[in-house]
């Protein structure tokens, strides 16, 4: 490292927010849908290293469609998924919960004048919903929306965009992310990865020792 971290990159479902399965059950129940239609719907984009460019998902994420031609995708394959996804019609998954100890670790971030951004693979319609959340309040300073990018996480250009946003150099950036392939991503880059887990203490830990918080 040739100097102190000042840039946090960090993902946002399943990372600042609990894991996207435990927001997603409660929705599937509300709406009569099961896993493995939705997963249908969605095609193999649950495994992004293996999606095809066609994958419904990596195209609404790369912003290759317009959110209404996704929604009548979507709804054409499982009817009532695009309700769970819509955040204008809550409680949808853009309402999952934040996690405690991320939001303390932003704060921590804020009062150190450390750079945040978000950085997430997302659908253009997220982007409000999660400035109004995040980035109004001043908890982040940024939002790196792949939908809006034209590329999504673990394709190095999405780390390569983000590090110009952000004007930040890669040994001194911290990437909190809870997908492997994602972080693995930017440490071929020298940035410097923590995998947060169900579990995300540890990643915490970590990330506020290599920030030098504790």
């Amino acid at each position: 490292m040739t100097g102190p971290i000042n840039t946090v990159l960090i993902d946002w479902g399943g990372t600042i927010t609990i894991p996207m399965r435990d927001a997603f059950s409660p929705l599937l129940d509300r709406h009569g849908l099961d896993v493995t239609s939705v997963l249908a719907a969605f095609g193999t984009a649950a495994d992004p290293l293996g999606a095809p460019p066609d994958d419904l998902l990596v195209r609404a994420e790369t912003g290759q469609i317009s959110d209404d031609d996704f929604e009548t995708e979507i709804e054409a394959r499982a009817p009532g998924l695009f309700d769970v996804l819509d955040p204008t019609s809550p409680p949808s998954l853009f309402d999952a919960a934040d996690r405690p100890e991320m939001i303390a670790l932003l704060e921590a971030c804020n009062a150190a004048e450390v750079f945040v951004l978000i950085a997430t693979n997302n659908l253009r319609f997220a982007h409000d919903t999660l400035a109004r959340r995040y980035l109004e309040n001043g908890l982040v300073q940024g939002i790196a929306n792949s939908a809006l990018m034209g590329v999504r996480k673990p394709d190095p250009n999405f780390f390569e965009l983000c590090l110009e946003a952000a004007g930040a150099e890669p040994e001194t950036t911290l990437f909190l992310d809870d997908r492997p392939d994602n972080i693995e991503a930017a440490q071929a880059l020298g940035i410097h990865g923590v995998l947060v887990d169900d579990d995300p203490l540890p990643a915490v830990a970590t990330a506020r020792r290599l920030l030098g918080f504790s």
